[in-house]
C-alpha cells in the first residue's frame, strides 16, 4: 500500500473509528479472562456472547455481536462488531457480555438476562439452564448504571479494558463459605445467589420446604425473597404433580370429633387430608346427623389448620357462599365465657368461625336443631378462640 494511502487512512480512518465507537455504532474488540470468584483459578470451556442494544421501536433491543467459549487459561477473544443501520429509529444504546447463560431463546437488555435465569428459568427448564452448573451465570456490563435495574449478584458493571478477568461466582455447598471470596465486594452477592440456590435444593419433605422457605426470606428480605418463595411454590408444585406416590392423610388429633355430643352421633366421613408440602395447611372436617337408613346431616365441622399465619379477620372480609348466601348476613359476636366468633345466619344455614392460634373453626347447623349451644361450647372449650 502506498505510503500517501497509508496516511490518508489512518488521518481520515482513525478519526471516524472513534467517533464510530463515541456515538456507539462500533462495539471495540473485547478480550477477557474468566476466573473463579474464590480461588482465583483460570476457568475454561464457559460460554461467553457479546451481545448489544440496538433498540428498536417495534420490537425492543437484543443482537448477538458474537458467542465464543473461554479456553485452557480463561481467556476470550471478541473482535468487535459494528451496529450498523440505516434506520434513524433505531439507535445503538449498549453492549454487554454474557457469561455461562446457557441455552436462551431471547436476549434481555439491562444485564436482566443472568438474573433472569437464576430467578426464574435454571430449576424450571433444563434446556435453558446455566451451561456450567458449578458456576452462576454473569452479565458484564460495559458503561455505567447498567445493573441499577436487575439483581446486582448476577449482573455487574466493568469496563472492557483490554485483558481484564471477570469473577465468576461459584456454586458452594456452604453459604458460609462466600466469607472467603477473595474480593469483599462480591461476597454478599455470593451469599444472596447461594441462598437463593439453596431453598430449591430439597423439596421432598414439609420440614424441607419450610426450610427452603426460611432460606428465601433471607435472600434480601426483600423483593429477591418475594420471588424466591413464588418460585419455590410453583417448583414444588410442579415437583409433586410428576410423582405417583399420592400423600398420607394425617392421623385425627384426640377429642377433635368425637363420637356424639349431645347424643348426636358423628358419621363416618371424619377424617382429616393430608398435609400441603408448601403452605403446611391440613384440613379436617366431620358430620353429626342422625343415623337412620336416610343419612341426614345436621351439623358439619371444620377445623384448617395453618402454622404460622394467624391472622385478623372482620365480618366485611368473611362471607361464606353457601346457598343462601344471598340472604344471609354476617356479624360478630361473643360467646359466652369470652369468646369472640363470625356468625353467618341465613334462612336455611347458620355457621359461626373463629381462629384458635394457627386453626381456624367453624361449626356449620345445616338445620335449626336445640343442641346447638351444645356443639359450639365443646368446640370453643376445645379451641379458645383467639379472634381479636
Amino acid at each position: 500500500m502506498p505510503r500517501r494511502v497509508l496516511v490518508r487512512t489512518v488521518l481520515f480512518g482513525l478519526p471516524l473509528y472513534v467517533l464510530l465507537c463515541v456515538i456507539g455504532w462500533v462495539i471495540p474488540p473485547v478480550v477477557g479472562r474468566a476466573v473463579d470468584a474464590k480461588t482465583g483459578n483460570a476457568v475454561s470451556g464457559v460460554a461467553v456472547t457479546l451481545e448489544y442494544c440496538q433498540w428498536k421501536m417495534t420490537s425492543g433491543c437484543g443482537d448477538v455481536a458474537g458467542r465464543t467459549r473461554t479456553g485452557r487459561f480463561g481467556w476470550f477473544f471478541f473482535p468487535g462488531a459494528i451496529a450498523w443501520t440505516w434506520n434513524p429509529l433505531e439507535l445503538f444504546q449498549s453492549s454487554w457480555l454474557a457469561l455461562n447463560e446457557g441455552n436462551r431463546g431471547q436476549l434481555e437488555n439491562n444485564g436482566g438476562s443472568s438474573a433472569g435465569i437464576i430467578l426464574f428459568r435454571t430449576f424450571f427448564d433444563p434446556a435453558k439452564s446455566i451451561a456450567n452448573p458449578n458456576y452462576f451465570p454473569i452479565t458484564i456490563m460495559s458503561h455505567r448504571r447498567g445493573c441499577t435495574t436487575t439483581w446486582e449478584a448476577a449482573c455487574r458493571e466493568q469496563s472492557f479494558v483490554w485483558g481484564f478477568s471477570i469473577a465468576l461466582m461459584p456454586v458452594l455447598q456452604h453459604v458460609e463459605d462466600c466469607a472467603n471470596l477473595r474480593q469483599l465486594r462480591l461476597r454478599e452477592g455470593c451469599r444472596e445467589l447461594n441462598t437463593y440456590l439453596a431453598a430449591f435444593a430439597h423439596v421432598d419433605t414439609y420440614e424441607e420446604i419450610q426450610k427452603g422457605k426460611q432460606l428465601c426470606g433471607e435472600v434480601d428480605h426483600g423483593a429477591l425473597s418475594k420471588i424466591c418463595l413464588e418460585q419455590l411454590a410453583t417448583y414444588v408444585a410442579n415437583s409433586s404433580a410428576g410423582k405417583a406416590v399420592q400423600p398420607k392423610p394425617e392421623s385425627i388429633p384426640d377429642g377433635m370429633f368425637p363420637d356424639s355430643i349431645a347424643g348426636i352421633a358423628v358419621m363416618k366421613n371424619k377424617h382429616c387430608g393430608p398435609r400441603e408440602k408448601f403452605s403446611g395447611r391440613i384440613m379436617c372436617a366431620a358430620g353429626y346427623g342422625a343415623a337412620t337408613p336416610i343419612r341426614k346431616d345436621l351439623v358439619a365441622i371444620y377445623i384448617e389448620g395453618w402454622p404460622g399465619s394467624a391472622k385478623s379477620i372482620s365480618p366485611a372480609s368473611w362471607r361464606p357462599d353457601y346457598i343462601d348466601n344471598a340472604e344471609g348476613s354476617v356479624s360478630a359476636g361473643v360467646w359466652p365465657g369470652g369468646g369472640k366468633f363470625l356468625h353467618y345466619k341465613g334462612p336455611m344455614y347458620e355457621s359461626l368461625f373463629w381462629y384458635s392460634g394457627e386453626k381456624h373453626v367453624e361449626v356449620l347447623f345445616y338445620h335449626p336443631i336445640s343442641e346447638r349451644n351444645d356443639f359450639v361450647s365443646y368446640y370453643m372449650q376445645r379451641y379458645p378462640s383467639t379472634l381479636p
